[in-house]
């Protein structure tokens, strides 16, 4: 238990890639690798007692850690490694602005989990804000209720004064943010601009078509409570056609979530997402640890 609230710091281990692939197989994640190089050199007494002299480390294993490690240098004063460790291990916390985006059924609401699980942002997605202003009877809650009851669509403009009241609570300062599917609309996307919210990264999720189909009907079939209910008649599944590599096409980002791409630049990210959900965390937390280290 305290391993797993308080985290750990290995201390010379894994020294092989079999080793870390079996750390990887009991699901221990790794947030940093920190590698002495130059330990040929002359260095600090107080330096030396950090390093295990034994054989150099497997070079696969490093390639292995690629995405997250860090070479301290081991010639290198004990107070600058240590501020060095200190600045990395502190990145780590630091909020972040994500915003996940893709068809219905590829994973966003997933993703979006396991990435709150270990950065600590504050998950937000439309519909849950929404049912938090009406449970907590706000005037936002008041008005979204009555548009409810006489069948009308939300306004757009409330919706936004919505969204600019929760990125103001404090929680979202210190904790960061990841939105889940928003924005969905023009007057959104220009509203999320021009709020001057700071986003780090956006991804797109990418599936097959004939993949979205399936996920569309094994959603259909699990009720509420988890049962199965037979559906009028067979599941028609629509089947893709393969490229010259036997790829099924993905369906690709229409118009709008183009243009949500394209206003973030260099902060967007399209993933393919038809492999298991921890693999897709996995190959995300890479592109947002990158993220993290460039700001130093």
């Amino acid at each position: 238990d305290d391993v797993r609230k308080q985290g750990f710091f290995l201390h010379g281990y894994p020294r092989t890639e079999a080793q870390a692939r079996i750390l990887a197989r009991m699901g221990v994640e790794i947030d940093i690798v920190f590698h002495f190089e130059n330990q040929d050199e002359d260095i600090d007494s107080e330096v030396d007692s950090l390093i295990t002299h034994e054989p150099p480390v497997d070079p696969s294993l490093l390639t292995f850690y690629s995405s997250s490690l860090i070479a301290l240098q081991a010639h290198d004063s004990i107070d600058a490694i240590y501020i060095n460790m200190e600045g990395a291990i502190s990145l780590l916390k630091q909020p972040l602005g994500i915003v996940i985006s893709g068809p219905r059924n590829s994973g966003k609401t997933t993703l979006c989990r396991y990435i709150a699980e270990k950065y600590g942002g504050v998950y937000l997605s439309m519909d849950g804000l929404l049912k938090d202003e009406v449970d907590n009877g706000t005037e936002i809650g008041e008005e979204i209720k009555e548009c409810a009851e006489n069948g009308e669509d939300i306004p757009e403009e409330l919706k936004i004064a919505m969204i600019e009241n929760r990125f103001k609570q404090t929680d979202i300062k210190h904790q960061g943010f990841i939105l889940d599917g928003f924005p969905e609309t023009d007057f959104q996307l220009e509203s999320l601009l021009n709020m001057g919210i700071k986003v780090d990264v956006v991804f797109y999720l990418e599936v097959s078509l004939k993949e979205l189909n399936i996920r569309s009907a094994k959603a259909k079939m699990i009720g509420r409570k988890g049962s199965i209910h037979l559906l009028d008649g067979p599941v028609k599944i629509t089947t893709a056609s393969h490229d010259d590599r036997g790829v099924a096409p993905v369906c690709e980002p229409n118009e709008f979530e183009m243009q949500v791409l394209n206003a973030f630049g260099e902060e967007s990210h399209r993933l393919r997402a038809e492999c298991a959900a921890i693999d897709l965390f996995r190959n995300a937390d890479t592109i947002i640890y990158n993220v993290i280290l460039g700001k130093v």
